[in-house]
């Protein structure tokens, strides 16, 4: 590190700048600036369209959602808006696929969203694949969340809101 300061500061003419980049000033700020970005970035989502073709005679419209982390990232107002937003584009599926929630994430919060969730509009059903973070796998102590559930409460919670849970077993459309 120490060699990669020695060389910008071969490139850096103004005193003020090089005791910035010494001082370890420059480091801070950018650190600063990537938590800035991470925090916006996690907070600011993002429709993304893609187009899969196929030489079957078939048109689906799929809605795929992951990486929530509610309680992390979002809270269930916050998912109830976004619901809204979603049922503007009638999907004929809608795929959660992980981390709806995580660590941080209360039970009474879990029990929300899976009602929220079950609101999200589809022709053909709503289904749900585990995460690695949904069931607290990696410790709820760590979040300082007491409020805690298991892999069963959640299947129980999103059958319960018909939404399919998919866990070792396929389903067949058509």
């Amino acid at each position: 590190a120490c060699l990669v300061f020695d060389i910008i500061s071969l490139f850096i003419k103004n005193d003020f700048f090089k005791k910035a980049l010494h001082t370890g000033l420059i480091s801070v700020i950018a650190v600063g600036l990537l938590i800035g970005y991470g925090y916006w970035n996690m907070n600011h989502v993002v429709k993304t369209d893609f187009n899969v073709s196929t030489n079957k005679n078939v048109k689906l419209d799929i809605l795929q959602i992951s990486d929530l982390h509610l309680g992390q990232s979002i809270n269930p107002q916050q998912l109830e808006g976004y619901v809204k937003k979603m049922n503007q584009l009638h999907k004929d599926y809608v795929f959660l696929t992980g981390d709806i929630f995580d660590e941080a994430t209360k039970k009474t919060d879990m029990v929300k969203a899976c009602k929220i969730l079950s609101s999200l509009k589809s022709e053909k059903g709503i289904y749900y694949v585990y995460g690695n973070h949904d069931d607290q796998k990696y410790g709820y102590s760590r979040s300082g969340n007491t409020d805690i559930f298991n892999h069963e409460d959640i299947k129980k919670e999103l059958e319960k809101n018909h939404i399919n849970v998919l866990e070792d077993k396929v389903i067949v459309e058509g």
